[in-house]
C-alpha cells in the first residue's frame, strides 16, 4: 500500500518520472558526444593551421610582388639617403652664402660710415 492509498496514481507519476529522466539522460549523453566531436575537429583544425606554409603554396604573383616591395624598400632608403645629403648640403650653402651676404653687407655699411665721417 501506497502513501495515502494512491498506489496506481504514484506508480504512474513515478513512471512518467523515469521516463523524462531517461529522456534527459540521453539528451545530455547526446550533447556530450556532439561537444567531444567539435573538440575533435578543433584540434585537426589547429594542427592544420599550426603547419608551416611552402612558398610553393603562394600564388606566384603574390610573391613576385613581395620581392618588388623589397627592392622598392632598398630603392626608398636610398632615396631617403641621398635627400638628407642634398638637404644638409643645400643648407650649409645657404647658410654660407647668408654668412657672406651678412659680412657684404656689415662691409657696405662701414663704408658708408666712412665716407660720411669724412
Amino acid at each position: 500500500m501506497g502513501l495515502f492509498g494512491n498506489d496506481k496514481a504514484q506508480d504512474a507519476r513515478l513512471e512518467a518520472i523515469e521516463d523524462w529522466l531517461q529522456g534527459l539522460t540521453g539528451v545530455v549523453q547526446k550533447s556530450h558526444l556532439a561537444v567531444s566531436q567539435l573538440r575533435i575537429d578543433l584540434m585537426k583544425l589547429q594542427s592544420g593551421v599550426d603547419e608551416k606554409l611552402a612558398e610553393g603554396d603562394f600564388d606566384p604573383i603574390v610573391m613576385q610582388l613581395s620581392d618588388s616591395l623589397a627592392k622598392a624598400r632598398v630603392k626608398y632608403a636610398e632615396a631617403k639617403s641621398a635627400a638628407t645629403e642634398n638637404w644638409t648640403s643645400l643648407q650649409s650653402s645657404a647658410m654660407q652664402a647668408l654668412e657672406e651676404l651678412d659680412q657684404e653687407l656689415q662691409d657696405a655699411a662701414d663704408r658708408s660710415d666712412d665716407s660720411s665721417n669724412v
